[in-house]
């Protein structure tokens, strides 16, 4: 089963009654998007809500640290402006609520009449709870706000059946996690404003160097980070690790040539995040209880390692949970680009450019949410 969906109404309000005279007018009727040379059609005025009600929860969550000017800055690092990154976002999931309510009945899913009433109070909610300025800023009807929960609701129920019906399997061996600890001492520094990351001096890496070096000379590894004011840590790793650790550093080594490297590699290997694979590569060859020497890893810092099971079994059975849902979430984005790829789905560029991010809102209270079961 999926968890619940959670249907929460926000009151939203306007920082300043001025901003209404820069609200661009928006032909509702006009079709933004063309399905299957006019078998159907989005309207321009659903996608315009959709998009609006998109932007106001960015500005409500993330407003107060990037300031009402996020919205023309690339704060995604995709090279567009945060505006249009959210907007092809929405263009996608209106796409793939439409065509999970197309497909829906193959899964034999519609709502129940709890989850109707429920969709209908959450509206009547969300249209009351606002005032008449955001209702119109963010370009909402009561027919919208129920079109918007149902297509969610729809799109979770036939994720969920999709995903739970997969024929896929997770093997002991791909599963089976090995554990170990280490201490980390970093060679760079981080600003606490910025994010940005600085190489340490050669001096300061001399010094960290060093306290490294203590460490894997001690007796025992919790003992020599304690003698150096750090503590050890632990984690687990598996072929499936190894294999993603491997890949990065080959994508890592592809980038240096060519820019576009990124293009011939999957994402979860791109945005891997776990050890650097020479660290993995030095457990492998250890046995249990032995800690390594000092391993550096360029532009990140300096590790000494210990290995400390060959067969965790606990952290198996999370990792093979863990595999299983990736593989059922990957069943569900393969139908889904079948789908997509059998669907001529025309947007109407001039239209959707006219759906602009202009305006800021800000969150005043949370109304209480209402819950449909998806099943």
């Amino acid at each position: 089963m999926k968890s619940k969906k959670i249907l929460s109404v926000f009151a939203l309000t306007l920082t300043g009654a001025t901003l209404l005279s820069g609200c661009a007018y928006i032909p509702k009727s006009f079709k933004v998007v063309n399905i299957n040379d006019g078998e159907d059609s989005i309207s321009l005025g659903y996608a315009n809500f959709v998009a609006r009600y998109n932007q106001a929860l960015y500005d409500q969550f993330y407003g107060s640290y990037y300031g009402n000017t996020m919205w023309s800055e690339d704060l995604m690092g995709s090279g567009n402006t945060l505006e249009e990154d959210v907007k092809d976002q929405v263009m996608d999931d209106m796409e793939e609520a439409y065509l999970c309510a197309q497909h829906a009945s193959d899964y034999d899913i519609e709502l129940t009449e709890d989850e109707k009433a429920a969709i209908e109070e959450a509206a009547k909610k969300f249209m009351e709870a606002n005032s008449d300025e955001a209702i119109e800023q963010v370009g909402a009807t009561e027919d919208y706000v129920i079109e918007f929960l149902t297509n969610e609701t729809i799109t979770k129920k036939v994720q969920a059946q999709v995903e739970e019906s997969a024929e896929v399997e997770v093997t002991d061996e791909e599963a089976a996690q090995k554990a170990y600890s280490y201490v980390y001492f970093a060679t760079t520094t981080t600003d606490s404003t910025t994010y940005t990351q600085t190489d340490m001096t050669d001096e300061e890496k001399a010094n960290v160097l060093a306290q490294a070096t203590a460490v894997a000379a001690a007796d025992d590894l919790e003992s020599g980070a304690e003698a150096q004011g750090t503590s050890v840590s632990t984690g687990n790793y598996g072929s499936v690790e190894l294999s993603n650790a491997e890949q990065y550093k080959e994508y890592s080594k592809a980038l240096e040539e060519d820019s576009d490297a990124a293009d011939d590699y999957e994402d979860a290997v791109v945005n891997y995040s776990g050890l650097d694979y020479s660290v993995l590569e030095a457990l492998e060859g250890m046995s249990v209880g032995e800690t390594s020497d000092v391993i550096e890893v360029e532009g990140d810092g300096y590790y000494v390692v210990r290995l400390d099971s060959t067969y965790d079994e606990e952290a198996t059975a999370t990792e093979k949970e863990t595999l299983l849902t990736e593989r059922q979430e990957q069943a569900y984005d393969d139908l889904l680009k079948e789908w997509k790829d059998a669907t001529d789905w025309d947007v109407n560029d001039t239209y959707w450019s006219w759906v602009e991010f202009s305006d800021f809102f800000e969150q005043l209270e949370t109304t209480d949410t209402e819950e449909t079961e998806a099943e």
